[in-house]
């Protein structure tokens, strides 16, 4: 069986040393939105490959979603 030598002189990445995504769940209050751009959507028929809904809820907050015609727009609304 083949070993694997262990290291710990490789820093973690610095994105998940935060835990910070790159949408701006945390930041934002109730009626907020922004537009995830139709070129950073890889497959538009499954926006939760997109957006951590996961995350929002982890924060206690309700998103809702909508393809328009530039993006989809996601809304905080709780």
């Amino acid at each position: 069986m083949k070993q694997y030598r262990l290291t710990n002189t490789v820093p973690v990445p610095a994105s998940r040393v935060e835990g910070r995504s790159r949408f701006p769940l945390e930041l934002m209050k109730k009626g907020d939105s922004f537009l995830v751009p139709m070129k950073d959507i890889p497959n538009p028929n499954k926006p939760q490959q997109v957006i951590p809904y996961s995350k929002a809820r982890r924060l206690g907050i309700k998103i809702v979603t909508q393809f328009r015609s530039n993006g989809l727009r996601v809304w905080r609304v709780k």
